[in-house]
């Protein structure tokens, strides 16, 4: 017997260091590029995915004020400002080929860092979720990503005392997590680093097709397409999609076609999606973006309850090789913020856009193992 009980404690201890350790949003990429190479760095206005809630200027402010202390050669607002007026530009979420032109030419700008305010909530408790990525120009590839998702009540401490209770503070934790990787004093190459998602959090449904392991003489051109929405969550879709660039840029077997091409391509086609992608907007993809797959999906439920509840999402996803017209991998992902903790409430996730964040996370690495099941799918229960 006293084995056992030492044994449980040992066990015990190891499950609160791993739950500790363990940070809701996992951050998948982190280049320690030189960007100082790259500068002068413009940085677009953020925009709006929380339900048209977010102060965007005040993140706006507190982003640009946070890359300047760390030695970034920014463009200046004023500057950049006339710039969008000049060419009227309202949207700032992704650049196109002539976009990325046009900052080069008129600005001498050599990347762009693009931000979107996935979660603002300035009510008792606060939370606060980023999604960003550094674009290099004009060629538009991903020089570097990450995403954080934050709450008031993440780290309570004894009798609550670690409680935010201000989206002020909250906000200037999330863009220090955020942006801890970058450095313009760093190599001359991004370095990505991946982190494994939470067990709990995989695909409960995974289909894979062997045609997606067949060998390539390059990596697979991969564009990441609008989700459907089913959500109360006005926005919910494009959070989605947006997190899955965020984790599947910098892995080997992908190429991921700029956000912004996409959605300038699918604008010019007219592609709008219903009950998923036609043969005939498969083709126009293909074709006009050279792309080999294309990652689309559903959001089926994606809840926030406010303090002290628990947040649940559910998507389903697809992958699209678009050349030969088929299906080779597809996911069904269901959890609630409660999934996994045992005790004391460690581990648990607290709003749906951590949760959606480490889901997704664990969703891009089961399509980038590169690893056949035995049967072509399988089932979690």
């Amino acid at each position: 017997m006293p084995a056992v009980v030492a044994g449980w404690r040992k066990g015990a201890a190891a499950a609160v260091l791993l739950a500790l350790s363990y940070r809701p949003v996992a951050f998948p990429a982190d280049a320690g590029a030189s960007l100082s190479t790259l500068g002068p760095l413009v940085v677009f206005p953020s925009i709006d995915l929380a339900w048209g809630k977010a102060d965007r200027p005040l993140v706006d402010q507190r982003l640009r004020s946070a890359l300047a202390r760390k030695g970034f050669d920014l463009v200046p607002e004023s500057t950049l400002l006339d710039f969008l007026t000049r060419h009227r530009l309202r949207y700032t979420g992704g650049v196109t080929q002539e976009l990325r032109d046009r900052l080069v030419e008129e600005l001498g700008a050599r990347s762009v860092f693009l931000t979107s305010i996935d979660s603002f909530e300035s009510e008792v408790p606060p939370r606060v979720a980023l999604n960003a990525r550094i674009v290099a120009l004009p060629a538009g590839s991903i020089l570097w990503t990450d995403e954080v998702a934050l709450t008031g009540e993440e780290r309570p401490g004894a009798l609550g005392r670690g409680e935010i209770q201000s989206v002020e503070l909250l906000l200037d934790r999330a863009l220090e997590e955020l942006l801890s990787g970058l450095s313009p004093s760093a190599e001359a190459e991004p370095v990505w680093h991946h982190e494994r998602g939470r067990g709990e959090h995989r695909p409960k449904r995974v289909f894979r097709a062997a045609e997606l392991d067949a060998a390539r003489e390059r990596a697979a051109r991969l564009c990441v397409l609008p989700f459907e929405n089913q959500s109360p969550n006005p926005d919910a879709g494009d959070v989605l999609s947006g997190l899955f660039v965020t984790h599947l840029a910098g892995r080997e077997r992908f190429e991921i076609i700029p956000p912004g091409d996409v959605r300038a391509a699918m604008l010019e086609g007219r592609v709008i999606q219903v009950e998923g992608l036609s043969l005939a907007q498969a083709d126009f993809l293909r074709e006009t973006l050279d792309a080999d797959l294309a990652v689309t999906g559903r959001v089926l439920e994606y809840a926030d309850f406010g303090a002290g509840t628990v947040p649940r999402v559910s998507f389903s996803v697809w992958v699209i090789d678009l050349r030969r017209r088929s299906v080779v991998w597809s996911g069904h992902s269901a959890s609630r913020g409660s999934d996994g903790v045992v005790f004391f409430e460690i581990g648990r996730v607290r709003s749906a856009r951590a949760l959606a964040g480490a889901m997704v996370l664990s969703a891009a690495d089961e399509l980038a193992s590169g690893k056949p099941t035995s049967a072509g799918s399988r089932d979690r229960r």
